[in-house]
């Protein structure tokens, strides 16, 4: 289904398996607790340097981090409200990332 925690609400026929569901849906909600801080990070000082190239760094100016931390978040969450299904992120994702690795990543490989 499009909703990913919703894929485990269904009786597996197996022992446990309502236990087995609530512990694949904790750790999967304390994953992306843990895992989204560093990738968030790591877009907001690689946005910060593309943006503000010859700016002090992002962590000695307060309010340039607070503005592109909630811009960053502020857009997370519209497409996180607005996108209807996750398949249609992973789509684009994956189209994206083919025409990528197909034409642009090989021109400088050709090229070395």
């Amino acid at each position: 289904m499009d909703d990913v925690l919703a894929n485990f609400d269904t009786n597996l026929g197996v022992p446990y398996s309502v236990v087995l569901n609530d512990i694949v849906r904790v750790t999967y909600v304390v994953h992306l607790m843990l895992v989204f801080p560093l990738f968030f990070f790591a877009l907001g000082l690689n946005l910060e340097r593309l943006v503000f190239p010859v700016k002090k760094h992002l962590v000695l100016d307060n309010k340039r981090f607070i503005l592109i931390t909630a811009g960053l978040i502020g857009i997370i969450f519209l497409g996180a409200s607005f996108i209807p299904s996750i398949w249609d992120a992973f789509q684009f994702t994956g189209a994206t990332a083919a025409i990528f690795i197909g034409f642009i990543f090989l021109a400088p490989v050709a090229l070395r």
